[in-house]
C-alpha cells in the first residue's frame, strides 16, 4: 500500500495495522488506524485508501474491524464509510477496573463496488 496519511511537510501523522493477508476466505482485518492530528480528514483518507487498496489491489471479498463501543467517533466515520455493524462482544476488554464492549463491523467487496 502507498503511504497514507502524510500532511504538506511530508511527514508521517499515523500509521495502519492490517492482518490476514494470506486468509483462504478473503477476509481482510483492519486492526488498527492511529492518527496523531484529530479532526484533519487524515483518518477518512486513510480509511478509503485501505478499502481501495483491500479490494481493488488484494481483491478482498471482506474487510473488518472491531471498534470499542464507546468509541463514537471511530464508529461515526465507519459507518459514514459504508461499513456495517455485525455484532457486539460484550465486556471483552478488561481497562482497569472496568469493562469495554466492542463492536465487529465490515464491508463486502459488493458493497465496495456500490
Amino acid at each position: 500500500m502507498q503511504r497514507a496519511g502524510g500532511n504538506k511537510s511530508g511527514r508521517a501523522v499515523g500509521y495502519v495495522i492490517i492482518a490476514g493477508l494470506t486468509n483462504p476466505h478473503g477476509s481482510i482485518e483492519l486492526m488498527r488506524i492511529t492518527i496523531s492530528a484529530k479532526g484533519k480528514g487524515y483518518g477518512r483518507r486513510v480509511l478509503r485508501q485501505v478499502k481501495r487498496w483491500a479490494f481493488e489491489e488484494q481483491q478482498a471479498h471482506r474487510l473488518w474491524l472491531d471498534v470499542k463501543e464507546e468509541n463514537e467517533r471511530a464508529l461515526n466515520l465507519y459507518l459514514s464509510e459504508g461499513f456495517v455493524i455485525e455484532g457486539k462482544l460484550r465486556e471483552c476488554l478488561k481497562t482497569g477496573e472496568r469493562y469495554e464492549s466492542l463492536l465487529v463491523l465490515s464491508m463486502l467487496s459488493s458493497e465496495y463496488r456500490d
